[in-house]
């Protein structure tokens, strides 16, 4: 069984593996996107920020595709909040 730090590895290299597969996915099948967001509170009482990516295909099949869910570090302003989402915009 791998220990903490081993888990993260192996979850950094296969985001980094398939993300860029994901953006390309995403450029080819839609015309365009709905961003949605979330955050609530886990019980460790830190926030975190999901946002989903919504489209429909060329065959009008939808997909949902959640980009990232960060911690928004305290006290969570809406300054805080804009940071977390504007990350996620760039990357």
């Amino acid at each position: 069984m791998p220990d903490e730090k081993g888990i993260k590895k192996v979850i950094a290299d296969t985001y980094n593996a398939t993300m860029p597969a994901l953006i390309e996915k995403i450029r080819m099948e839609s015309k365009s996107v709905s961003l949605t967001t979330d955050m609530w509170t886990a019980r460790s009482e830190q926030e975190y920020i999901g946002v989903t990516c919504s489209y429909i295909d060329f065959k009008f099949t939808l997909h949902e595709i959640t980009l990232t869910v960060n911690h928004v570090r305290y006290p969570h302003t809406a300054e805080h909040i804009a940071e977390s989402l504007e990350e996620t915009l760039e990357n």
